[in-house]
């Protein structure tokens, strides 16, 4: 288990997350991701959610953390968000008007991101929660 880190270290990871996220990095920062200088951003984030949901990260972390823009408690959803809305602005951006909506319009990895929500939905693996926002933003996406 990864131990807390002094408050220098801390900082130092506060400044690092700040930049990749002003620098436009997606809030699911890759675990491999390292900065310029060297620093293990990607670890650092794992390690500090992990101490988050475990309840072991400082109350002043916590709230440090959150007044960063951008920063997220949970990558995955702010990953799945930030790919509905930029499926929906391509759709805005190509709509023709024909039905029915073909995935093939899309740029490459937004049509491979609605091919896996598909696919989980006729497995039945696509949670409720993330269907009713595909259905709510993108109503012909899901059959």
């Amino acid at each position: 288990m990864a131990q807390p880190s002094s408050d220098d270290e801390f900082r130092t990871f506060l400044a690092a997350v700040t930049k990749w996220l002003e620098d436009g990095g997606a809030p699911a920062v890759p675990q491999n991701a390292v900065t310029q200088a060297g620093y293990p951003l990607g670890e650092r984030a794992r390690a500090e959610r992990q101490r988050y949901r475990r309840g072991t990260l400082p109350p002043e972390r916590i709230a440090a953390l959150e007044e960063i823009p951008g920063w997220t408690w949970t990558p995955r959803q702010a990953t799945f968000e930030q790919m509905l809305t930029s499926v929906a602005e391509s759709i805005r951006a190509s709509d023709t008007g024909e039905a029915p909506f073909s995935a093939a319009k899309l740029p490459p990895r937004e049509a491979n991101w609605v091919k896996n929500q598909r696919a989980a939905y006729r497995r039945g693996t696509l949670p409720e929660d993330k269907e009713r926002q595909i259905r709510k933003t993108l109503p012909d996406v899901l059959p």
